[in-house]
């Protein structure tokens, strides 16, 4: 897998030689990712669920999350996951003397099974550096195959 090369944000890239950044349900000091199952995915753990049930329980960990998305990258999910399985990327990084996250944008990838290929994202950031993070991470991450 590539790594972070440089986005011209110091901080950010300083934090990426040393953290992790890549595919499917990550934590790390500058990536929360997971799995977003296809609506119509019914089966878990032997268990029959209703058509929706699990892709709700799988955004509902976002949406309870302070730095959840925007509504409107939830709705995309909603929208283009009907038939399969997505990986949901957030990408911030964090100052020492700061609290809170600084969140530059989310990216949306299928899932393993079609090469983590691109669908959508977005940048949210606070300045022009994020957009160039976002395109970085998208490098790193998702193939170009599919791209939306």
């Amino acid at each position: 897998m590539p790594e972070i090369q440089t986005t011209g944000h110091k901080h950010f890239d300083e934090i990426a030689k040393r953290d992790y950044v890549g595919t499917g349900n990550v934590l790390s000091n500058i990536q929360i990712s997971t799995y977003i199952r296809a609506y119509k995915n019914v089966d878990c753990n032997g268990f029959d669920w209703k058509e929706g049930d699990l892709q709700n329980a799988d955004l509902k960990r976002w949406s309870e999350n302070k730095y959840a998305p925007p509504q409107h990258v939830i709705q995309y999910v909603k929208d283009h996951g009907l038939d399969e399985d997505m990986v949901l990327y957030m990408f911030f990084h964090r100052y020492a003397s700061y609290k809170d996250l600084v969140v530059h944008g989310y990216i949306l990838t299928k899932g393993h099974k079609q090469n983590h290929a691109l669908m959508k994202s977005w940048v949210t950031g606070p300045t022009y550096k994020s957009e160039k993070i976002i395109e970085e991470c998208v490098r790193v991450i998702s193939t170009k195959e599919g791209a939306a």
